[in-house]
């Protein structure tokens, strides 16, 4: 098929070859299979967390609410993919012009509503969910009005219309398929440095959602770590105290369980976006040259995105959820043993309480060792 723009803004023999061969369609029928098994994945283990915490009526808990947030995200993000991979397997190349609904996944604002290991300050709701909105609105707003300022002035939806190949499954096509060819200079040339903005203003808000990220994740766990060697130095110089070396053993097991969530974390960053969009970035060059030369590249790109970008859902959920101690010895409190309060989550006053009930238990314990009483001693004793 080949379109042929009859728009003033263009001179005539602007074209736009929109035919795709049996063998390219068949390349794209994979990607999108493998886009349905991983989104499949993904929306199962995002559900899982979110009816767990519903049936446990925990979801503003602390310790919980910030992955039931991100969780109700991935099964939003989990069903535009498989959404539009069934719709790009069910309909027809030349007949249908295929929606392929996908958003870059935001993960900026997740570290910002975790529940700190060593801290008991908790947003409320409503700011967690507030962030999460302005993560995910915001970079995608940018993206639409940069597209709608180009769309309207070329009438580029009015092409798309008559242009088969216009949702290809692919996160970076928001133009027309770029193998335009052009008679006229002057014209052409205007066109293709529009066009050129374009694809560095997308690129430049994925950059900058990177940037972002990557700068949170930093202030954040540098400030955890900080926290946490402060609360070492304080027991270092206290080490006379009776629980000197089991309160010591607690901070460094504390520190060590939070390096290791770091490491996931970027784990799950890194894997499911930053590979794919170093691929995609690598692409731009080759695309903007030659299309055609930079086919193979695109498929091999495409491979990676559907393997690894939608399985945010899942990877989240083992990471986050049922591999966290916190969240499975919340999920692990039977259902009919919880009170009123605890249906809403952990208030700060019941936290605060048992704060008391423990230092007083400390208390109680050291009074009755500098008496010289033993309870341990005492216990045996009754079996002698």
């Amino acid at each position: 098929m080949e379109y042929t723009s009859n728009n003033n803004s263009l001179e005539e023999g602007c074209h736009i070859k929109c035919h795709m061969e049996a063998n390219e369609r068949g390349e794209f029928d994979v990607v999108a299979a493998l886009r349905l098994i991983t989104s499949s994945l993904s929306i199962t283990g995002a559900l899982s967390i979110v009816a767990s915490v519903v049936y446990r009526k925990t979801v503003c808990n602390p310790k919980v609410h910030p992955i039931f947030v991100l969780s109700i995200v991935d099964t939003l993000l989990s069903a535009l993919w498989i959404s539009g991979a069934l719709v790009w397997l069910k309909g027809g190349v030349e007949h249908h012009p295929r929606l392929r609904v996908g958003c870059f996944t935001i993960t900026c604002m997740t570290v910002m509503v975790q529940q700190r290991p060593v801290s008991f300050h908790v947003w409320p709701p409503l700011c967690s969910f507030t962030a999460y909105f302005i993560a995910w609105t915001l970079p995608v707003s940018l993206i639409v009005i940069l597209f709608g300022v180009i769309a309207q002035q070329y009438e580029i939806v009015d092409k798309a219309k008559d242009c088969s190949c216009w949702c290809l499954p692919f996160y970076g096509n928001v133009l027309p398929r770029p193998n335009i060819g052009f008679h006229n200079g002057k014209q052409g040339d205007k066109y293709l440095l529009h066009l050129h903005y374009f694809i560095v203003s997308y690129a430049a808000v994925l950059i900058s959602n990177f940037v972002i990220v990557l700068s949170c994740m930093a202030v954040t766990y540098y400030k955890i770590f900080r926290r946490i060697k402060r609360m070492i130095v304080t027991q270092e110089n206290n080490e006379n105290t009776p629980l000197y070396g089991a309160t010591r053993a607690m901070i460094l097991a504390g520190q060590k369980d939070a390096k290791k969530r770091v490491f996931l974390f970027f784990s799950v960053f890194f894997v499911t976006g930053f590979v794919t969009f170093a691929f995609g970035i690598g692409l731009f060059p080759k695309l903007h040259n030659n299309f055609y030369k930079g086919e193979n590249a695109i498929y091999i790109t495409l491979i990676f995105e559907a393997i690894f970008v939608p399985s945010q859902g899942f990877m989240n959920a083992l990471v986050y959820g049922w591999t966290r101690g916190d969240f499975l010895s919340v999920m692990s409190t039977r259902r009919h043993n919880r009170t009123p309060s605890d249906s809403v989550g952990t208030s700060y006053e019941g936290m605060e309480k048992e704060e008391e009930e423990e230092e007083t238990e400390v208390e109680d314990e050291r009074e009755d060792r500098e008496r010289g009483f033993h309870p341990e001693n005492s216990f045996l004793s009754s079996f002698s």
